[in-house]
This record gives structure tokens, sequence and C-alpha cells, in this order.
């Protein structure tokens, strides 16, 4: 299991890195949230130490 496949769960712990908080929180979650409840949806891609995230929404 990645982290990409757990990002957007709230309060996710992280074993990848030692940081100085080894939790997500809630951003993404929330932001998960906003964007479905506009009928929308939320991805993640990362390749090569880059990552986006693609929002797409209803027009109407």
């Amino acid at each position: 299991m990645t982290i990409l496949t757990v990002l957007f769960d709230p309060f996710r712990q992280t074993h990848h890195r030692r940081q100085r908080s080894d939790g997500l929180g809630l951003g993404l979650f929330i932001s998960k949230q906003i964007v479905h409840s506009h009928r929308g949806t939320i991805h993640v891609a990362s390749e090569a130490g880059r990552t986006a995230f693609v929002v797409r929404l209803p027009r109407r």
C-alpha cells in the first residue's frame, strides 16, 4: 500500500519518513468532501518527485 491510496483518509498515520508530525490530518479529507458535495472528483498522481492533484467540477 502506498501513501497515495490513503492520502484522502482522515488522520492517517505515515510510516514513510520521520517528520515532526507522523499523521496527515484533515486537510485533504475535507477537500475531498467539498469536491464530492459539488458532484466533482479529485485525484492525485505522483511520479519522478512531482505530485499533481486534479479536481474536476461540473459546470452546472
